[in-house]
């Protein structure tokens, strides 16, 4: 099989996960191809700005990289062009939603460069006019990729193409590619598991449908004999025990602490929305219930209820905004909603109010597809889903088709539904994951993890760090002398 690699930044796990995928296919006897920028695009994910220091230690942890595999096994490294063979003439976007649909051949690849954006600034609806100098660039970039991935498959066979997480502007186009073209693909991703990294054959790392069908089919593999450990899930993450490798959003939130003003005669409900930054431009995630996102929704929701004093709603707003500025859509939209509404309270990310506490003093809990919402459930808490979700298609949660449906179930007399499928989410928690053969696991840094590929620490060369560190210097200096002159709030 003639296999496809596309190389496109050094952070570990990343580069390590290519290599155990490439060496596997070695094994096998198949063809690899790599393409490799060589610091020929605009940008890339780690590198928005292109920092040309930066880039020489990416390039150097490649090269590294390349010489413990095996070059006699049909290995094959390409570079990317360095002239810039975009012709396309690229004009200012009024807004998201138009960079969003933005079209290239045919190929939607402004929803790529959208996503990319929209994590980069944290933001939904961040201002594209005030960042068309960063659009152009990202677009130039996704062009250029679609460009030279187009040429490359037009004159060689290739049977299937590897991507790192595929929703973005470096990835995305190469996507839209191996579906036109018929070509098989795959994309990794780091794993919640320990020493495991993700692939998903012909879809990415966030559809939803893919991830729902893997939960199902990981409870037929390992279910039954996993109760145990389902169960124990679920616990840990009300106990503040970390097991898994990403964020634990309540480890700063005192337990048992409720708001102050909580007043157990009203019928209490309580929000609990998503970061729509994580997922407002990926395919498949568009609210089937709002337009053109949740906070309209909680709008909605609590203008039907303007003139109802006996219920009073709680919103818990995502403690993974805790770093994200106040003037950001999303934040912005709730502080609107604070003075709009007497019948919320808003409970803010940095806030200590404990989530679980709250689900508890709750007569009903809505969420927009946060994990909270499958916990609700475990915990015996009417739970409504208003949004998509990997457990959506599990019976131990409310799913209205509609608004209307939605008011009518907060008015309703409900019951707990019976949670026992909730075993199923934790099940797919706590096993998904191909265990790496070649690579392992050491630590933890920076939310990535590190180890040895091969027995062998896979590093940059020191000079290439030493010169990007002293770059980056001056704006060190800059960001303590800021922080040493800043006025007390």
């Amino acid at each position: 099989m003639n296999i496809l690699f596309y190389y496109t930044g050094y952070p570990s796990p990343i580069l390590e996960t290519e290599l155990e995928l490439i060496q596997s296919h070695q094994i096998q006897g198949d063809t690899i191809n790599i393409f490799n920028c060589n610091s020929n695009l605009d940008n890339c994910f780690w590198n928005p700005n292109k920092n040309k220091f930066k880039c020489n230690i990416c390039q150097s942890k490649f090269n590294n990289a390349i010489k413990l595999l095996d070059k006699s096994q049909f290995l094959n490294v390409h570079e990317f062009p360095k002239n810039n063979i975009s012709h396309t003439t690229i004009n200012i976007f009024n807004n998201v939603d138009d960079l969003k649909s933005f079209h290239y051949d045919d190929s939607n690849i402004g929803r790529g460069v959208a996503s990319r954006l929209i994590s980069l600034y944290r933001d939904h609806r961040f201002d594209t006019v005030k960042h068309s100098e960063q659009i152009v660039r990202e677009l130039n970039s996704a062009i250029k990729i679609y460009d030279t991935f187009k040429h490359y498959i037009s004159k060689n066979k290739v049977d299937k193409v590897y991507i790192f997480n595929g929703r973005i502007t470096t990835e995305y186009p190469v996507i839209l590619l191996c579906r036109k073209f018929n070509i098989k693909y795959a994309t990794y991703e780091v794993a919640y598991t320990n020493n495991c990294y993700t692939l998903r054959e012909n879809s990415i790392p966030h559809d939803v449908n893919t991830l729902s069908d893997e939960m199902f089919d990981l409870w037929k593999k390992h279910g039954e004999s996993n109760i145990f450990n389902c169960h124990e899930y679920f616990k840990n993450k009300r106990a503040r025990i970390q097991n898994l490798k990403f964020e634990d959003f309540a480890t700063n939130q005192i337990i048992n602490k409720l708001p102050l003003n909580l007043n157990n005669t009203k019928i209490n409900i309580g929000i609990f929305n998503s970061t729509i930054d994580e997922y407002a431009a990926v395919e498949g995630w568009d609210n089937p219930l709002y337009n053109p996102d949740e906070t309209v929704g909680i709008r909605m929701i609590l203008e039907d209820f303007r003139n109802l004093n006996e219920y009073h709603f709680y919103l818990r707003v995502h403690p993974n905004m805790k770093d994200v500025s106040l003037k950001t859509s999303q934040l912005h939209d709730i502080e609107k909603l604070v003075s709009e509404f007497n019948n919320l309270t808003v409970i803010w990310p940095n806030d200590q109010v404990d989530s679980y506490s709250l689900l508890d003093a709750c007569d009903k809990i809505i969420t927009f597809g946060s994990t909270i919402g499958i916990e609700a459930a475990y915990w015996g808490n009417i739970s409504i889903l208003a949004g998509r979700a990997i457990y959506e298609k599990l019976d131990c949660i409310y799913k209205p088709a509609n608004h209307h449906e939605l008011i009518t179930l907060i008015k309703s007399d409900l019951k707990a539904l019976n949670n026992y499928s909730t075993l199923l989410y934790a099940n797919r928690e706590i096993t998904h994951g191909i265990p790496f053969k070649y690579f392992k696991e050491t630590k933890m840094i920076n939310g990535l993890t590190v180890g040895t590929f091969n027995g062998i620490n896979l590093k940059s060369s020191i000079l290439s760090v030493f010169l990007y560190k002293t770059s980056r210097l001056p704006s060190y200096i800059i960001t303590l002398l800021k922080s040493m002159f800043k006025k007390p709030l």
